[in-house]
C-alpha cells in the first residue's frame, strides 16, 4: 500500500517538476542510494564562524519543533508544494525523530525549510553527536524560488539561531555528486571533514570513511 500511495502521485510530480525534473530526481534519488558516498562538513559555531551572506531582504527564518505548532497559514503553503498526501506524513516522521522544522519566510510566503537534530536525540547520523551538536537532516529552496540565494540565507539564520540555543558544532552531508550543493556549503563557511559511506546492516549502521579524504580540524 505505501508503494501504491506514491505511484499515484506520480502525475503530482510530472505536473509539479515537469517529466524532465521528475526523471532526473527519480535517477538522482536511485543514484544516491547506490553511490551513498557523502562529504561531511562542519559549522564551528563555538568560534563564530558565520559568514554574511548577501541574501534578499525581509528574509525570516521561523522554527517548529512539533507538528501542532506549525501556523494553518504555513502548513497550507507546505502542502501546497509538496501534496497533502507527502507533506503531511513527511513532517510528522521527522517531528518523531525530535528534528526541528525551519522554514523560510518572505512577507508570510514559505520560500523553502529544512530540518536540523541535537545530538541529545542519540541518533546515529555517520559521526557522534555530542549534546550540544547538531545535524542538518534534509534542506529543501522550492523550485519557484530557486536561483536567489536563498539556502545560503536560510542556513546562516538557522545557525545563529542554534549558537543562541547552546549548539556549538553542526554538521552537514551532500553526495560527493551534488556539486552545487558542495558550493553551497562552503559559501556558508562550513568546513569539509572528508568523505563518507553508510551501509545499513540488519537494521544497524556502519560508517566507511575515506582516509585519503579525511582533514582535521581543531573544533
Amino acid at each position: 500500500m505505501h508503494f501504491l500511495k506514491y505511484v499515484t502521485l506520480i502525475p503530482w510530480y510530472i505536473k509539479r517538476q515537469g517529466l524532465t525534473g521528475f526523471l532526473k530526481a527519480g535517477w538522482d534519488r536511485i543514484w544516491h542510494n547506490v553511490n551513498n558516498n557523502d562529504y561531511l562538513y562542519v559549522y564551528d559555531l563555538q568560534n563564530n564562524v558565520i559568514p554574511n551572506i548577501t541574501s534578499e531582504q525581509d528574509l525570516s527564518v521561523q522554527s517548529f519543533i512539533d507538528f501542532d505548532s506549525i501556523p494553518p497559514g504555513i502548513l497550507e503553503q507546505l502542502i501546497q508544494n509538496k501534496a497533502k498526501d507527502i507533506v503531511i506524513p513527511f513532517l510528522k516522521r521527522f517531528f518523531k525523530k525530535g528534528a526541528i522544522l525551519w522554514v523560510a519566510l518572505k512577507q508570510n510566503t514559505v520560500l523553502g525549510l529544512q530540518w536540523t537534530q541535537t545530538g541529545a536525540k542519540k541518533r546515529f547520523h555517520s559521526i557522534p553527536l555530542l549534546d550540544n551538536d547538531a545535524i542538518i537532516l534534509a534542506s529543501e529552496v522550492f523550485v519557484q524560488y530557486r536561483g536567489r540565494n536563498i539556502w545560503p540565507s536560510l542556513m546562516r539564520q538557522t545557525l545563529l539561531q542554534l549558537l543562541d540555543s547552546g549548539i556549538r558544532r553542526v554538521y552537514i552531508m551532500t553526495n560527493v555528486n551534488n556539486k552545487s550543493m558542495q558550493r553551497s556549503i562552503r559559501k556558508t563557511g562550513a568546513k569539509l571533514l572528508g568523505a563518507v559511506r553508510t551501509i545499513s546492516l540488519f537494521g544497524n549502521y556502519v560508517s566507511v570513511w575515506n582516509k585519503k579524504s579525511v582533514v582535521i580540524h581543531n573544533v
